[in-house]
């Protein structure tokens, strides 16, 4: 899917508006948001088209929340005016933007993976979890992918009954998802937290010793072990027994986890990457993937769940 890019007047007129320097404007990444550096200012802008202001009001809503509560999470910014979401106009086509502090350090994939260091990531998911305690948009705010169904944000087995229809062709997706649906469902049962959706190494900056976590587009309400998972999706079979012990030792730490979870983790990665896979597979995204983007291609999730890699 081609999705429209901002052009150069349209990133300075949203820089503009929220307050930062228009000539230290530097490209960061051109994924699904793109997103530039302005000083001490991370300025992000998407087409309205393929993500409206009903997908990025409410975690935008949540991240507030959380760093008002103490969360390492990065700083949302509004503009001089109070607002927190920009629309602005290019040949008609509408983009928004947001806006966050600037969060220096490397981020957590270029980080030797250490036991000291995922224990610290351990800490940060626990820590984004208590502080969501509490947190409730209004009555009546639409849910920001489904109209028309309960809530506001997804819940993730019901991802998963979606993403079911999209894994013909592929027989290791197709054994994956039946032998994992059970579980998965079995999951919904029990107690579950707004989850970042998404929270990978790459979207964890490492500051002065910290973890503290960006990109906040895909909220989940699912078990609290879903972060935990994506978190060690991408460690290597001989790194991740230890590094997820750590991880989950720095975890309970700061909010609680049933013990049930160490031996069920790997399954629920396998589920993650499963659900992934299938989403590539909606999209026709089947290629290899360049960089970091590999491991987490088509191919290389279907290699693994044939493989039972987890």
């Amino acid at each position: 899917m081609t999705r429209p890019r901002p052009g150069p007047q349209t990133v300075l007129q949203a820089a503009r508006v929220f307050g930062a320097d228009p000539d230290t404007l530097t490209l960061v990444n051109a994924g699904v948001n793109t997103v530039y550096r302005a000083g001490d200012l991370t300025l992000r802008l998407c087409s309205a088209h393929f993500r409206p202001a009903s997908f990025l009001t409410p975690p935008l809503e949540w991240l507030c929340w959380l760093h008002a509560h103490g969360a390492p999470v990065c700083q949302p910014l509004s503009t001089p005016h109070g607002d927190w979401t920009v629309t602005v106009l290019e040949a008609g086509e509408p983009f928004l933007a947001t806006a966050t502090r600037w969060v220096d350090g490397p981020r957590l994939s270029d980080v030797p993976p250490t036991p000291e260091v995922y224990r610290e990531y351990g800490r940060s998911i626990g820590r984004l979890h208590r502080a969501s305690r509490g947190f409730a948009l209004p009555p009546g705010t639409p849910h920001m992918l489904y109209p028309g169904e309960a809530g506001v944000f997804p819940r993730w087995d019901r991802l998963w009954t979606r993403a079911a229809r999209h894994t013909g062709g592929h027989p290791a997706l197709e054994r994956a998802f039946a032998r994992l649906t059970p579980s998965v469902l079995a999951w919904a049962q029990e107690e579950s937290v707004l989850t970042h959706g998404d929270l990978r190494p790459g979207n964890v900056i490492w500051h002065g010793g910290r973890a503290v976590v960006i990109d906040f587009d895909e909220p989940v309400w699912g078990p609290a072990a879903l972060d935990l998972a994506r978190a060690g999706l991408e460690l290597s079979a001989a790194r991740r027994p230890i590094l997820l012990a750590a991880l989950l030792d720095g975890y309970r730490q700061e909010h609680p986890l049933a013990a049930a979870w160490d031996a069920r983790l790997p399954e629920l990665m396998a589920a993650r990457a499963a659900l992934m896979a299938a989403w590539s597979a909606e999209d026709g995204d089947g290629g290899a993937g360049t960089g970091s983007g590999v491991v987490v291609s088509l191919p290389r999730l279907l290699e693994r769940l044939e493989r039972e890699d987890f």
